[in-house]
C-alpha cells in the first residue's frame, strides 16, 4: 500500500490529512521515510508544499 522500504515506520511528530496521498494512513501518519516541504521564500502555510506527496492510485 505504501511505497516505502520500511512500512512500519512512521515520521513522529507529523501529522498529515491529505487521504489521496500513497504515505498517508487513515489515522494521519505519513510513513513515507522523509518528506521535503518547498516553497523557499514562504511567507505563510498557504505558500508551503509537500514536495513528497504521491498520488495514490
Amino acid at each position: 500500500m505504501f511505497e516505502n522500504d520500511n512500512k512500519s515506520e512512521v515520521i513522529s511528530g507529523i501529522y498529515c490529512s491529505v487521504s489521496n496521498c500513497v504515505y498517508h494512513d487513515k489515522s494521519g501518519k505519513c510513513h513515507a521515510k522523509s518528506i521535503q516541504v518547498d516553497h523557499q521564500n514562504s511567507t505563510n502555510k498557504e505558500d508551503t508544499c509537500c514536495s513528497t506527496f504521491t498520488l495514490r492510485s
